[in-house]
């Protein structure tokens, strides 16, 4: 999915190749999501499968 991995890319402000959890606030809210810093941090611990703190694209690609 080219275009989704480009979306990603542009989020991965850092290149680090994983959204960090401000990074990944970036990507819900430009998906339309308004959501409060506690909502965030919800979705991210149900996207972040291996709960290491970051979305890796894998993980970015299951949750949109």
């Amino acid at each position: 999915m080219p275009d989704l991995r480009s979306a990603f890319a542009t989020f991965d402000k850092d290149g680090s190749l994983a959204l960090e959890p401000s990074e990944f606030q970036a990507a819900v809210q430009s998906l339309g999501c308004d959501l409060t810093p506690l909502e965030v941090a919800r979705v991210l611990a149900v996207v972040d499968s291996d709960h290491n703190g970051y979305v890796t694209y894998e993980e970015f690609e299951v949750f949109t």
